[in-house]
């Protein structure tokens, strides 16, 4: 790959441009890394490889040691410690390269950054929490203790992850059918998958439903069932790695339309068509990094222009969005059947796993039909399904009260972080809010001033996101208090200012 290309595949920016002295000195710092990086792998050719990698490694633990600046703050807060930006656990990737039996790795450009930048970030990440993520959360700090704090990261959209839901029917669930499925469903079903099936096909009001084990590989395991090598799929630039691996299994010719720029969709769309057995567009209702809704509306009317089939992944506006929690479609209050498949989740609004895909019977038989991920791997945990089915109950007789809840909750957040001068991405009843900070440096003082404020939130940084697109992305639950949400934009605030992270004209 050229040097051109990599900056263009690497270095883009996102639809709102950012501020320039924030694209310029973000470019700086990362050019500058990377040039140190190459230097560091010329003198690996100059010098023994096991000297050369243990200086890399010794180096890492010194400099990992940082102090953050304490100031002015309110509420008696503690002061910031000595912290590792690495530990010891975390460096064992690099420190493998003294021996001699393994490959060395750093020999790209994914390689360079992992050590240069990603390294010294991995303290973001990979926090234990040792409690159920309700609207608070218990998270292990690095002294080993306990600290309770309000959780605006999980997915937890509906709050059916508290453990007072339902326990009781859980148990005896696990009772009747044990934990696992021990067999795969094409030898033997059980009752409560069909059940759920059923269920999840009546709460979308289609015909037919197929439910899987895992999200993830329930559109990279459906999509090649139902394109061929003689089809065509148009995916949005910004949808899920699930779905690209589904496209790419799939063997079908592959083209990307820019996000949310439906000209960009009808582009391809009026090209010569004939050729191919069947046209397939994917698209995602809620977009977890940008916290936008596609244009549904838009998309359907060129849908019935140009006689398309219709994906939408519903993983994040499944029971999130719409006045009965179906997602994006009832959310613009659209006919069922304007949709081919709905494909969803059950991690975010439901508080379980798996995923499904529901539509016309004669589609999803083509998926239960074709699909070996479905036919020969196993089954979800029964306890699992019955988490769903309840929850759903559930759903049925609220009448969208926590829908509505979901919602309040995202409009208060969103709009007091507007108001604040904070640059925030998304549609106004996005329970997802990312909120741009741009330039990645500030990212570990960011998570861990929040975290000291009590707030888990989760940062993300290149390459989840272009480079200048550094953010923090709220996920907003129904179990959330006005208070903790009042107690968040309060915090916010303060850090906004010292960080200098506010990049809009203040709202009064």
């Amino acid at each position: 790959m050229s040097i051109v290309q990599t900056f263009k595949r690497y270095f883009k920016v996102e639809q709102d441009n950012p501020p320039k002295f924030q694209q310029y000195s973000t470019f700086a710092i990362f050019g500058f890394m990377i040039i140190c990086q190459y230097i560091k792998n010329f003198l690996y050719t100059l010098v023994p490889r096991k000297f050369f990698f243990l200086k890399i490694a010794n180096n890492l633990e010194i400099n990992s040691l940082t102090i953050l600046r304490e100031h002015p703050i309110e509420d008696d807060l503690p002061p910031l410690p000595f912290k590792r930006t690495s530990t010891e656990g975390q460096l064992a990737g690099f420190k493998h390269e003294v021996h001699s039996k393994w490959a060395p790795t750093l020999n790209s450009f994914s390689s360079l950054y992992n050590v240069g930048a990603y390294s010294r970030a991995k303290t973001c990440f990979h926090r234990e929490i040792a409690s159920c993520p309700t609207d608070v959360v218990k998270v292990r700090t690095q002294d080993g203790s306990l600290d309770t704090v309000i959780n605006i990261c999980s997915y937890n959209y509906l709050g059916f992850a508290a453990t007072d839901f339902a326990t009781e029917k859980l148990m005896a669930c696990a009772k009747t059918y044990g934990i696992g499925s021990y067999i795969n469903r094409s030898a033997k079903d059980m009752q409560i998958f069909q059940d759920l099936e059923t269920k999840m096909k009546n709460f979308m009001q289609v015909e037919d439903c197929i439910v899987h084990t895992m999200g993830y590989d329930t559109n990279a395991m459906s999509i090649p069932c139902i394109a061929t090598p003689k089809s065509l799929i148009i995916s949005d630039q910004f949808n899920h790695n699930s779905i690209v691996k589904g496209c790419q299994y799939s063997g079908a010719k592959t083209a990307r339309f820019k996000h949310s720029d439906l000209s960009t969709l009808e582009k391809v769309l009026s090209q010569d068509l004939k050729k191919y057995d069947r046209v397939i567009v994917i698209c995602e209702g809620l977009y977890s990094m940008e916290g936008s809704f596609v244009d549904l509306p838009a998309v359907v009317k060129l849908r019935e222009k140009y006689g398309f089939l219709l994906f939408v992944d519903e993983a994040h506006s499944v029971g999130a969005l719409g006045q009965h929690g179906q997602g994006v479609r009832d959310y613009f209050e659209l006919p069922i059947d304007c949709v081919d498949f709905y494909m969803g989740t059950f991690t975010k609004s439901f508080a379980s796993t798996g995923g499904y895909v529901a539509g016309k019977k004669y589609l999803i038989d083509e998926i239960r039909n074709k699909s070996h991920y479905f036919n020969q791997a196993m089954g979800m945990s029964p306890v699992f399904a019955q988490q769903i089915i309840q929850a759903l109950d559930f759903m049925e007789h609220d009448q969208g009260k926590k829908v509505n809840k979901l919602k309040a909750n995202s409009i208060r957040m969103r709009s007091g972080l507007k108001k604040l001068g904070f640059t925030v991405y998304g549609n106004d009843d996005s329970p997802v809010i990312p909120l741009l900070f741009y330039n990645p440096t500030k990212m570990n003082y960011l998570s861990d001033e929040l975290l000291r404020r009590k707030i888990a939130a989760v940062v993300v940084a290149f390459p989840a996101v272009p480079i200048v697109s550094a953010r923090i992305r709220f996920c907003m639950s129904a179990s959330h208090t006005d208070e903790e949400i009042d107690y968040i934009l309060k915090h916010m605030d303060q850090i906004g200012d010292f960080l200098s992270i506010k990049f809009e004209p203040v709202q009064k």
